[in-house]
């Protein structure tokens, strides 16, 4: 089964969760993917138009006519989400992970957390060579309909960053369905 929205956030840390009620607030429909079980915080999304989908783990994002696609593992199976734009908010991970992927040995006590951009590296993103952090514009914005904030933006004000780049998002969207109308 499939869910069709308008803004996918992924990441249910204090920046998606702060993007996801920004979108929300604009009026669009948001679903925001998260991985672990529970959201914490979950009460601030009651009454809003803010789906949540946890246990599910975003494996793929890819362009598709209706905007993208997520592809997601859930307890379930596979499912798959299509969104007009997409929040990355999936936070930091430890550095060691990376270096434990390469062949590498590193205790993560001496090694620093990172921007998780593990979705986003297959997507051919532009990354800044030397920070390793995303190239977006004040608003959070990678490429059109691809948005980022919080720690995997390289910000660490995570709700602001949040708020901005939710109500970035669904400003896009917005202004996408009033081009397609016109």
């Amino acid at each position: 089964m499939s869910i069709q929205t308008q803004v996918a956030v992924i990441g249910g840390g204090p920046a998606g969760l702060a993007a996801a009620l920004a979108a929300a607030r604009q009026g669009v429909d948001v679903l925001l993917i998260e991985h672990q079980a529970q959201l914490h915080a979950a009460d601030t999304l009651r009454n809003t138009n803010v789906q949540v989908l946890t246990q599910a783990f975003a494996e793929k994002v890819n362009t598709h006519p209706l905007g993208w696609r997520i592809s997601m593992v859930t307890p379930q199976g596979m499912r798959q989400a299509f969104a007009n734009a997409v929040v990355f908010a999936t936070g930091c991970r430890e550095q060691a992970s990376l270096i434990h992927r390469y062949g590498c040995d590193a205790p993560v006590a001496e090694t620093p957390r990172v921007p998780d951009h593990t979705l986003l590296e297959t997507m051919r993103v532009p990354f800044d060579p030397d920070t390793g952090d995303l190239v977006c514009d004040e608003h959070g914005m990678v490429v059109p309909g691809i948005f980022c904030c919080g720690s995997a933006a390289g910000r660490a004000d995570a709700r602001e960053s949040g708020e901005i780049t939710g109500a970035a998002a669904a400003c896009a969207v917005q202004n996408t369905n009033e081009e397609e109308e016109a």
